[in-house]
């Protein structure tokens, strides 16, 4: 069981990017340095993110303890989740200095598909370093508990964004209108904090949350997914 549990888990998280990347026939584009170039610009870009959430958690949070955070767990503090949200914003940056890279432009195929291979590579760097470890220890259950099938779902979702988002970074390559520009930025500000409010709104109303928990998480993938929608249909109209 264990073993099912472990494939299981595995097809839902990492099967819709072999899907997408097969779908779209981004093979016979050569899109590999493309996919190539996401993963090792969002390595680059967590190390940074790294950098500067522990240079402004001590200046901002002087006297906050974040030890007791460690040994407890994760534990939901507005504040400190806000400083996270905002900080992954610089995942715009990263994304917006490897669509300038020069290399990009020997991908053959057109601009849609050297933004999407960029995505998915992005995604891909994304989901192994937040999911796959997460999913050989959950998995050793004698169980298929709902948590994983949201997890996945959570996963799959996040790949849409990253490509909206890749998408949004692109815009900001070019030279457009600062009102069209400004529009970017908010739509990524909103995609780091919508997460914020979600667990927010869950934690103020957990005492009904322990009561039918599968339905307090199917509510916030739907909206997370109606989220992702809105995002990605915002990105095709800006680019």
């Amino acid at each position: 069981m264990t073993v099912s549990t472990t494939i299981n888990s595995f097809l839902l998280t990492f099967g819709p990017l072999i899907v997408t990347y097969q779908g779209l026939n981004l093979k016979q584009f050569n899109a590999y340095p493309a996919c190539f170039f996401g993963a090792i610009a969002f390595l680059l870009t967590q190390i940074g993110k790294f950098i500067i959430l522990a240079i402004a958690f001590p200046l901002i949070f002087p006297g906050d303890d974040f030890s007791e955070d460690d040994e407890q767990g994760s534990k939901f503090q507005v504040e400190h989740d806000v400083l996270r949200a905002l900080v992954s914003c610089v995942d715009i940056v990263g994304l917006y200095f490897v669509l300038n890279a020069k290399r990009l432009m020997t991908i053959m195929g057109d601009l849609d598909v050297k933004i999407v291979a960029v995505g998915l590579g992005w995604s891909a760097a994304e989901l192994v370093t937040s999911n796959f470890l997460d999913i050989i220890f959950q998995s050793w259950s004698n169980e298929m508990k709902s948590e994983y099938i949201m997890q996945a779902l959570s996963a799959n979702l996040d790949i849409l964004e990253i490509i909206a988002l890749t998408y949004l970074a692109y815009t900001l390559t070019k030279k457009e209108e600062s009102s069209k520009k400004n529009l970017v930025y908010i739509l990524v500000v909103l995609r780091y904090l919508m997460p914020v409010v979600l667990r927010y709104t869950k934690e103020q109303t957990k005492d009904v949350a322990r009561e039918c928990d599968l339905c307090y998480e199917s509510m916030f993938i739907g909206a997370k997914a109606i989220f992702a929608g809105l995002l990605y249909l915002g990105s095709q109209k800006l680019k």
